[in-house]
């Protein structure tokens, strides 16, 4: 139908009877004053069967004169153009056209019409159409149609106001909201839960930006006065006092993010910045150097930015989106950022400081990777850490091709696998969540047992781990201890003591009362089983799920018992 629109150009009717619009450059051409006066007389439109096309009155009582003599008079069409006559011109006439204007050489042709699919013919076909017939030129090379939700309306309540919506949420929310949800041409569904959803997104990339900042300072502390640095708490005190320390973390921004650098009182040297700047994580060699943890998180990165690099080639925003979502939040903030904190307060300084450079490396570049979707939030946070250039939004875009260690990332999907199967464990038997428990590890292999060696204080950390009670052996012997275990995947497996989950007398507690919750349920569902008047009246589905649902119950009974 688009094809047929531009193939088949038919004439329209361009007038409007509007107050405000641009009034169509027609007049019509009278022998005298009194023959105006006479077209215009009771309501009339000053028209006439003899008319001029031209620029300005100016030109067109020029033209008048020369083709119809002197003493002409000319009166003015009072339609204006229509809407659509009058976009259709936009692409070039904002840009100076007719003039050859430097904007215009620049900025036409532009690239990309992102637009909706109702307006395709009213709009969009008509600017190919002008930019084809007044400058030889298509005006854009790609339309992106967005979707469209349902039409606002008072009668249905379902007015929103954008402007309450940034004050209650915030600008990047609603931005990232309404790129994210959108599928191309499908109709969106804005709603508060996706965008209170979006909003706890944006306050952990603050969250995470904060904990940088923050072990920068340390780490600049550190690296400044060495072992003459005293632990206060979390922080090094180094002639600043500690509570303005912690002031100075509050709220990183441009301002104030010269601020969050010396710990020891000064601003951190350009030297130190342009190092961490500067830092490079592309080549295969160097990331071979880096150890597990950081091997993953780097390649997991570099995997991103091909992956929404492609996504945004091809107009997939909402993918686009999801994977940089799912990547700050899960694998950078709840698993690197979690597990490189017993590499940042450990006392070996060039674990740290590698630790920090990877921090910021992934950081600044998953910032430029989200500047399109929330600007305002990333061009904060990144004028706040080390980086190179004005702006955001003038530096590069990610290059793709960079390294990727396939066999760091299988090794440490492995460690994840075995921190949640810890986790369930603690789940499972209500473990508190602060409590360190005991365990054994039996790793069969030598590549997971080197990734064990190699990560095992942060394997710890994140299961919560008594590391003067974790044992890693070959295999588990059979054991007369009770406790769990747990089979992770081929050659790795978990063995937690009961006496280290739980205290035994709360858990018999909780188990004799999960036993007396089991069994009134399921003295209910047999007496109505055993009754004659269920079984024969009651469809047989619902009978059929009532036996099964009283075998499940039994199940769980023994299982308590046991």
């Amino acid at each position: 139908i688009y094809r047929y629109w531009l193939e088949g150009i038919k004439d329209w009717c361009i007038s409007r009877q509007l107050w405000w619009g641009h009034r169509i450059p027609v007049w019509y051409v009278h022998k005298d004053a009194a023959a105006a006066e006479m077209a215009q007389a009771g309501g009339g439109d000053g028209s006439s069967e003899v008319y001029v096309v031209a620029h300005s009155e100016e030109d067109a009582k020029a033209k008048a004169v020369a083709e119809h003599g002197d003493g002409v008079v000319l009166v003015q069409d009072a339609d204006v153009l229509d809407t659509w006559f009058s976009s259709g011109l936009w692409p070039f006439s904002t840009l100076g056209w007719p003039e050859q204007t430097p904007k215009l050489e620049k900025f036409y042709p532009t690239a990309v019409m992102e637009t909706g699919h109702d307006i395709l013919f009213f709009w969009v076909a008509r600017m190919v159409m002008m930019g084809l017939e007044l400058t030889g030129k298509l005006p854009f090379h790609t339309i992106f149609l967005h979707g469209l939700g349902r039409k606002m309306s008072k009668t249905l309540g379902n007015v929103t106001d954008p402007l309450d919506l940034i004050g209650e949420m915030g600008t990047d929310p609603l931005r990232f909201t309404l790129a994210v949800g959108n599928t191309p041409g499908q109709d969106l569904n804005l709603s508060n839960e996706r965008l209170n959803s979006n909003r706890n997104f944006i306050n952990k990339i603050w969250n995470v930006g904060k904990f940088i900042l923050y072990n920068l300072q340390r780490g600049v502390a550190q690296k400044r006065v060495g072992e003459g640095a005293v632990e206060v708490g979390w922080y090094k005190h180094c002639g600043m006092d500690v509570k303005l320390m912690r002031e100075a973390y509050q709220t990183p921004s441009r301002s104030e993010g010269a601020k969050c650098w010396g710990a020891d009182g000064q601003e951190a040297s350009a030297e130190e910045k342009e190092a961490l700047s500067k830092v490079d994580l592309g080549s295969e060699e160097a990331v071979k150097k880096l150890p597990l943890a950081e091997r993953w998180i780097v390649s997991k990165l570099h995997a991103l930015i091909e992956h929404v690099t492609a996504c945004q080639e091809r107009y997939d925003f909402g993918e686009a989106g999801r994977a940089m979502y799912e990547f700050l939040w899960s694998e950078f903030a709840d698993w690197y950022v979690e597990s490189s904190k017993s590499k940042l307060y450990s006392k070996d300084l060039d674990l740290k400081n590698n630790t920090l450079s990877v921090l910021v490396y992934v950081y600044e570049k998953t910032l430029r990777l989200l500047h399109p979707f929330i600007p305002f939030v990333t061009e904060d946070l990144w004028q706040a850490i080390p980086h190179s250039g004005t702006s955001v939004s003038t530096a590069s875009w990610p290059a793709c091709g960079l390294a990727q260690d396939k066999e760091a990332v299988e090794n440490f999907e492995v460690l994840q696998d075995l921190v949640r199967s810890i986790r369930n464990v603690r789940a499972e038997y209500n473990v508190e969540m602060g409590k360190k428990i005991p365990v054994t590890i039996a790793a069969a292999t030598p590549a997971v047992r080197s990734a064990l060696d190699e990560e095992l204080d942060a394997v710890a950390g994140l299961a919560r781990l008594d590391t003067a009670n974790l044992q890693i052996v070959q295999s588990l012997e059979d054991t007369e201890v009770d406790g769990v275990r747990a089979v992770v995947c081929e050659g790795l497996e978990v063995f937690l003591p009961l006496a280290g989950l739980a205290d035994p007398a709360k858990e018999i507690a909780r188990l004799e009362k999960q036993k007396k919750k089991i069994e009134k349920e399921l003295q209910q569902l047999n007496g109505r089983l055993s009754s004659p008047k269920f079984v024969e009246k009651a469809p047989q589905k619902v009978v059929d799920e009532a036996k099964a649902q009283a075998a499940g119950l039994q199940e769980e009974l023994n299982l308590v018992d046991q």
